[in-house]
């Protein structure tokens, strides 16, 4: 992410005062302190999620396309039949021409998926030989799996699901071809990667508990974080922006208590000057966040402020920039605002940015089949109370 535009210019600043934070002003910080980096409460049987992730049908029958023909490339394997009053050699060979996705609302996690195959059916008796032109169609319903790892959950589909084959190709002399060729089609099947639309939830973003949802044309994942606060995300959970190949919604009160426990954790900084996000609203492409400024040397004090921003999609990574800020209420004895702001103002986009980047999908780069979904985001904006980001995935050749 694009280092974050600071708000407001350095002005020079003498603070004067005895060493050492004022007892009230410390006890109030450290009050704070232990709310933002608490525990999270229990997960209930019936949890609400605050971050709902969705993919849509077209780079999923991509990444099928891809893993199908990975299998059926690696199954480089002879037949044998008995015809012609001898042994004939068969040596299949098959492409993927065409995969179709269908999301059924019925089934969370479940893909309906068809494809078609064409392929070439190489024979050899003593001196005599030929190709025999075959296709083959495939169907099924795989369904997605959630595996928790130490380093988040893995999303991963196994197309050992899809058991229906049926093929057409011509009898050679009085031998049906038919059947071999059905439990040809059917290793290489068996032998596809599974296709991994990489890891949710990271150090960053760790998540209690994970579900497959259900709706119709989009693969649902929701999760709930592991922050104190976690709000619930609201909207549509079944809808995708035109054009997106996926969308990440998560909740305003999630993405600010992340961004509290990154502060917290940072602690002070300059001059002995603490942040304390502690109000996030994002509304199309303006956001404002409320913030305590703490001063805990001297005899200590604190400031409010709300900084106003704007958030956008540049090259596929998310940027924020600062417009602004407006002071609030202070304790008796606050120091000045803005300059003391502007120490502060560099880590204060950073630690947004960071909360917000750690909720996009496929933080690692997703393997299918020597090929990677590869996740970029394509617009990001503020509705009904959460941060909405589309994104697109470029399936690429993975490196050797």
């Amino acid at each position: 992410m694009p280092a974050p535009r600071r708000l407001l210019p350095l002005l020079p600043l003498l603070l004067a005062g005895p060493a050492g934070c004022g007892p009230k002003i410390g006890m109030e910080y450290e009050r704070e302190r232990a709310l933002a980096l608490a525990l999270p409460p229990p997960v209930e049987a019936q949890w609400r999620p605050d971050l709902r992730i969705l993919v849509s049908e077209p780079p999923i029958e991509r990444a099928i396309h891809r893993a199908l023909d990975a299998g059926l490339e690696g199954l480089d394997k002879k037949l044998q039949a008995d015809a012609l009053g001898g042994r004939v050699s068969l040596r299949p060979k098959a492409r993927v021409d065409a995969v179709t996705v269908k999301i059924p609302k019925d089934c969370a996690g479940c893909v309906a998926v068809t494809a078609e195959l064409k392929g070439e059916l190489g024979w050899s008796l003593g001196p005599l030989s030929g190709q025999l032109p075959f296709r083959a169609g495939l169907g099924g319903r795989p369904r997605f799996a959630l595996d928790q790892v130490p380093t988040g959950w893995q999303v991963a589909l196994q197309l050992t699901g899809i058991d229906r084959v049926a093929v057409q190709i011509a009898a050679l002399q009085e031998l049906d071809l038919g059947p071999l060729l059905q439990g040809w089609v059917s290793q290489g099947v068996a032998a596809a990667p599974p296709v991994a639309l990489g890891e949710i939830g990271a150090e960053g973003l760790p998540l209690r508990a994970m579900r497959l949802g259900q709706a119709e044309g989009a693969l649902v994942l929701e999760a709930l974080s592991d922050v104190p606060s976690p709000g619930q995300v609201g909207g549509d959970g079944a809808r995708l922006s035109p054009g997106a190949d996926w969308s990440v919604r998560v909740a305003q009160d999630t993405l600010l208590s992340m961004a509290r426990r990154e502060a917290f954790k940072a602690g002070p900084q300059q001059l002995d000057l603490a942040l304390d996000p502690r109000g996030l609203r994002v509304d199309g492409g303006a956001w404002a966040l409320d913030l305590r400024l703490w001063r805990l040397g001297g005899l200590g004090w604190w400031r409010e402020y709300t900084v106003n921003g704007e958030i956008a999609v540049q090259d596929g990574q998310i940027t924020l920039t600062g417009t602004g800020a407006d002071e609030g209420a202070a304790s008796p004895g606050a120091g000045l605002a803005n300059p003391l702001l502007a120490l502060t103002d560099g880590l204060l986009l950073e630690i947004l940015a960071r909360a917000i980047s750690e909720t996009l999908p496929a933080a690692t780069r997703a393997q299918a089949g020597g090929f990677v979904l590869d996740a970029a985001a394509t617009t990001a904006r503020g509705q009904a109370g959460d941060l909405v980001i589309d994104g697109r995935f470029a399936l690429e050749r993975a490196a050797p």
